[in-house]
């Protein structure tokens, strides 16, 4: 089990698919950490 730990993507996601998919994410074995923030301030 390897633990992957993500802060803020900014609305990068095609390129969080991409990391994760070098890195070859097993969403059954790896973790995923969110740091980043859930609810946006106004």
């Amino acid at each position: 089990m390897r633990t992957f730990v993500l802060g803020d993507i900014h609305g990068a996601y095609k390129a969080l698919k991409q990391c994760f998919q070098k890195a070859e994410f097993d969403h059954e074995t790896d973790q995923l950490i969110c740091l980043f923030m859930h609810v946006k301030y106004g």
